[in-house]
């Protein structure tokens, strides 16, 4: 288990990585588009459609970044006051339904990967597929980061030492 959580929290860490650099160059692009409207009175073509693209990117690829550091809005209200082993027991099912959730938006990603591959951008033609495949990789890897929160905290209801991992995610 300790592999595969380190394992996950590199390749979010990678897939993160694409988000970064989309924020930093949309920083940047929106700079350039800023100081060209007041200096030369125009803007630059296709800003938005640029800007669009980027943040779908940045979007779906902090998803298992978040997921791996636990940093996603959570509600243990309820399930931290539950006895013994039923609240994680409940976490654990409640993990398995977001689970289920992340992969179905996983398989409705790549479905909608394939209707989209003769689809470009109105301004820029740029085309939307290997965004679409990227966000599909991207659910994937979420989903699967999600599934071993889940199946950690089952084995968190028999195990004390995964217990106190599972728990000190918990808000208080």
């Amino acid at each position: 288990m300790k592999l595969l959580t380190t394992v996950s929290n590199k390749i979010s860490l990678v897939i993160a990585f694409f988000g970064i650099v989309c924020i930093a160059s949309m920083m940047i692009i929106i700079t350039i588009d800023l100081v060209s409207r007041y200096f030369f009175g125009s803007a630059m073509t296709g800003v938005i459609e640029i800007m669009q693209i980027m943040f779908c990117v940045t979007l779906y690829s902090g998803l298992a970044y978040c997921q791996t550091r636990h940093s996603h809005i959570r509600v243990t209200l309820f399930v931290s006051k539950l006895p013994g082993r039923a609240r994680f027991l409940v976490w654990g099912l409640a993990s398995l339904l977001g689970t289920a959730t992340g992969f179905l938006v996983t398989a409705a990603s790549w479905v909608q990967t394939g209707i989209v591959v003769d689809r470009y951008s109105m301004l820029l033609w740029i085309p939307f597929y290997p965004f679409y495949l990227f966000s599909t990789i991207c659910m994937f890897v979420f989903s699967l980061c999600m599934l071993l929160d889940c199946i950690r905290s089952f084995v968190a209801a028999f195990n004390p030492q995964y217990a106190e991992e599972v728990a000190a995610t918990w808000s208080s």
